[in-house]
């Protein structure tokens, strides 16, 4: 196998792209995510983060995926302080369920490259409220995922 880094890229999107609930994927080579107006939440944004070297056997890559949703705010005064005049939990609640059916697929799936979710490697899901120009909320999180090295 020659290009290990296409074969996780191309893997970690298709998982998402049989998710009905996502909407737009993209790799981006900087941080900045909400530029396009084609973008449709939820996005996925998907980007490569340091790396080690590689062992004899396996070659691991780590990936930060970002899954976002567009807030909208409701124009009316309300009373509660539940954050009923938002959709901040709807969007987080969605954005949840992306990332943790995502990590369920990765634990079960065998798949044509043999790619391997490194035990242990999938960081804590932090949540986002109100990023980029949108007001973006979501979840973001790091995981790692093994291949096997090339063959010399």
């Amino acid at each position: 196998m020659a290009y290990q880094i296409n074969s996780v890229l191309d893997y970690t999107v298709s998982v998402f792209n049989a998710m009905p609930l996502v909407n737009t994927i993209i790799l981006k080579d900087d941080d900045v995510i909400d530029v396009e107006k084609e973008n449709i939440y939820p996005l996925v944004s998907i980007n490569l983060q340091p790396s080690p070297a590689p062992d004899y056997y396996f070659r691991k890559y780590n990936l930060e995926i970002g899954i976002y949703n567009q807030r909208d705010d409701r124009k009316i005064a309300t009373p509660s302080k539940l954050l009923t005049d938002t959709n901040y939990v709807d969007n987080i609640a969605i954005c949840d369920t992306i990332a943790n059916n995502f990590v369920m697929e990765l634990m079960k799936s065998h798949n044509e490259f043999n790619i391997l979710l490194n035990d242990g490697d999938v960081s804590d899901f932090e949540f986002i409220r109100k990023e980029e120009r949108n007001r973006l909320d979501g979840v973001k999180f790091r995981i790692s995922l093994l291949i096997k090295n090339n063959e010399i």
